[in-house]
């Protein structure tokens, strides 16, 4: 029976050394596993994106033909108003409308082509594009007092009106090109690198309920640098985050529950909205207390929408970014 026993505990042990210790690192381990494998199934999605970036192109086709007919259609009106002024022999009228359209066609040039300088955008020269002086008419429209205004008048108007209208045309042209959010390439990280910070900011957020409640602003707004600032630098890594996921209507929700956390994050803030704590009358009393119970509400509905954003996120990578978080390996 003793040799029985001790052969049962030899199993035991063997047991025991057979049985896979599980570390974080091995959880780590397996997210970047997952990662890879994700990585090789990016390469089985090739088509997918070419479809997206065709959707896209004929959008941008389809708006570039609505521009050109509405320019087309107020280049006719302006013809027909020209023709119109010749005929009266109104040479004020035709000096007005040619120095207009000179103006435009420089004005669209500059949208369109190379012309086109960021120091000149906004710098309010000789050359600005639709200069103040241009759109008067914005603020002293014809009114029901304006009996005085004659016809001719009237009509040069409606000529810089039209004018306007193409050159706004011509903008509108140029932004029909700029890609969407559609054509933004994945991070290059795994997502649990992004998910790390993000849950170090669970964890932060508990922390600042305490000091709004208690009024320690000073500490407050310490902790908010390092929510919104480094190391966690929370605006960056939800966007990486919702980026990274393959579920287009998971990765939709995502961006607008990031976007509301980052306004109700802003809103902690008691200075973008209140003057400053320091002044005269606003220590203690009531003042103190709406403060308080402003913060503590905007704390609150953060903690709600990155709860509602981590429960998008895959179960693997969660798991290892608490891993990551708790065990500060990043």
């Amino acid at each position: 029976m003793p040799p029985q026993r001790l052969c049962l505990g030899q199993n035991e042990a063997l047991l025991l050394r057979s049985r896979p210790c599980r570390s974080p690192f091995a959880t780590v381990r397996r997210a970047c596993s997952g990662y890879r494998g994700r990585c090789r199934a990016d390469s089985n999605s090739a088509n997918r994106k070419q479809s997206v970036k065709d959707q896209l192109g004929d959008e941008v086709l389809r708006k570039l033909r609505q521009a050109e007919e509405e320019a087309a259609s107020l280049r006719e009106q302006l013809a027909e108003a020209k023709a119109k002024a010749k005929a009266s022999g109104d040479t004020k009228l035709l000096d007005d409308i040619e120095q207009q359209q000179e103006q435009t066609a420089k004005q669209i040039s500059r949208i369109t082509g190379t012309g086109m300088r960021r120091e000149g955008l906004f710098g309010g020269g000789d050359e600005s594009w639709l200069k103040e002086a241009d759109m008067d008419f914005f603020a002293r429209g014809p009114s029901e007092t304006a009996d005085a205004v004659t016809d001719v008048a009237s009509s040069a108007v409606v000529q810089r009106r039209l004018l306007i209208g193409i050159g706004l045309t011509g903008a509108a042209v140029a932004l029909a090109l700029i890609p969407t959010a559609e054509l933004r390439g994945k991070p290059s990280k795994p997502l649990f690198f992004y998910l790390t910070p993000l849950v170090r900011i669970q964890q932060l957020l508990i922390q600042a309920q305490d000091l709004a409640s208690n009024g320690s602003w000073t500490e407050l707004q310490l902790l908010l640098s390092r929510i919104q600032g480094q190391p966690n630098s929370a605006r960056e890594n939800l966007i990486n985050a919702f980026s990274c996921l393959e579920d287009k209507s998971k990765k939709t929700k995502a961006e607008r529950i990031a976007f509301d956390l980052l306004e109700y994050l802003d809103q902690i803030n008691y200075n973008k909205y209140y003057e400053s704590m320091g002044a005269v009358g606003t220590r203690g009393g009531e003042k103190e207390k709406l403060f308080s119970d402003f913060s503590s509400q905007s704390i609150k509905a953060a903690q709600g929408k990155l709860k509602q954003f981590m429960a998008l996120m895959p179960a693997d990578d969660l798991e290892a970014a608490n891993v990551a978080a708790n065990g500060g390996y990043f």
